[in-house]
């Protein structure tokens, strides 16, 4: 009987179209904009190497040293080519560098333009010049310091910052993804509330059978839940393949995690919308609809998709409130795997969403064991 049940409840919400679009088709058509939006994003803010000459007609070994320290590694910042004063003029007239230095009694910076690539090869000379005037300044006033080679000891590119890895992630558009994913995890509340609405006697003509057949109660509510959570994670993974293999996002070595937090977001959303059918009397489910969409809503905003601000201030000011809002672990613990290279705040958040899902089930199960009807 648990079986027959099952398939029922499984091709009735899989003929729903308005929960197989809500949870499905407008998340990919919202994720193919982002993709379209965000494309562009980052492909104007990918660097390219600036094209340098140098001339000289005196040596500097130091500057050149410098320059050629900039030409290299993967990430480096100039492409420099050494060459004649004469070859140097005629590469810049035909743009194919950005200026040259010309080395001679002093170091002088050439170019034809002013842009971004101009304003960074004088930054390096006005770097070096700086640094120059410095050591100059320290020799007239203690030239023993020359004499001891102290400075040849001192790093003075030193970094004295360390550097943490916050994630193997670089692509900061990763986090829209991110949002999309915790907060179509909510619309599983939709689903749930579906699931509800199909055994209420007093809702559906469906459930008017349901309930006169001699089919255990406890029986049709955990198989509607179970087919929703089948629908709600399927629906999930479609949309995961279509993120990471048709619109080449990059999630990094993260998907474990993702989907383990799915599963568990979508049990809090179908919990939720469960229990929300089961307290709410009103016999119309689009009212049930609406003021869930509003709930949402409020949870959206306080979690800062609207105004990143207010995530901020609810975390100083109430931070008893953001473990307690679903839609805030959801998108927490998406950023924790994003910014964070240990899986403490994760499991947190991840502990509290499944308590809240658990709390919420539980007491639908209650409030749904217990309903009677006058008459059916």
């Amino acid at each position: 009987m648990f079986i027959h049940f099952f398939k029922y409840q499984l091709k009735t919400l899989l003929r729903n179209r308005t929960v197989i679009f809500w949870t499905l088709v407008f998340p990919i058509i919202l994720a193919t904009f982002f993709n379209l939006a965000f494309s562009n994003l980052t492909s104007s803010e990918n660097f390219d190497a600036v094209d340098v000459a140098l001339v000289e007609k005196q040596e500097n070994n130091g500057f050149k040293e410098i320059l050629q320290s900039l030409d290299q590694d993967d990430n480096k910042l100039i492409n420099l080519k050494i060459t004649n004063l004469s070859d140097a003029k005629e590469l810049l007239k035909d743009e194919k560098i950005s200026g040259y230095y010309l080395i001679d009694s002093s170091i002088e910076l050439i170019v034809n333009d002013s842009g971004i690539n101009e304003t960074i090869l004088e930054s390096i000379i006005n770097e070096y010049l700086s640094l120059q005037s410095t050591i100059n300044n320290i020799g007239s006033i203690n030239p023993d310091i020359i004499y001891n080679n102290i400075l040849n000891q001192l790093d003075l590119n030193q970094n004295h910052f360390k550097q943490i890895d916050i994630g193997k992630n670089t692509d900061s558009t990763v986090i829209y993804f991110y949002t999309l994913i915790g907060m179509n995890c909510l619309n599983a509340s939709f689903c749930g509330l579906r699931a509800n609405s199909q055994i209420e006697a007093n809702l559906s003509r469906q459930g008017t059978r349901i309930n006169i057949s001699p089919i255990s109660k406890l029986v049709t509510i955990i198989s509607s839940l179970i087919t929703s959570f089948i629908i709600q994670f399927s629906i999930m993974m479609v949309l995961m393949a279509y993120l990471v293999f048709g619109l080449k996002v990059n999630f990094g070595n993260q998907i474990g995690y993702i989907i383990l937090l799915i599963a568990i977001g979508c049990f809090t959303g179908i919990a939720l919308g469960n229990f929300t059918g089961n307290v709410l009397k009103f016999k119309n489910e689009d009212n049930k609809i609406s003021f869930l969409s509003s709930f949402s809503l409020i949870l959206s905003f306080f979690s800062g998709m609207m105004i990143m601000d207010i995530k901020y201030w609810i975390q100083n000011n109430l931070p008893i409130f953001s473990y307690l809002n679903p839609v805030n672990l959801i998108t927490d613990g998406l950023y924790a795997l994003y910014y964070y290279d240990n899986l403490n705040r994760y499991t947190t958040n991840m502990t509290c969403l499944f308590i809240i899902g658990l709390i919420l089930l539980l007491g639908s199960l209650i409030i749904a064991r217990r309903k009677q009807y006058d008459s059916i």
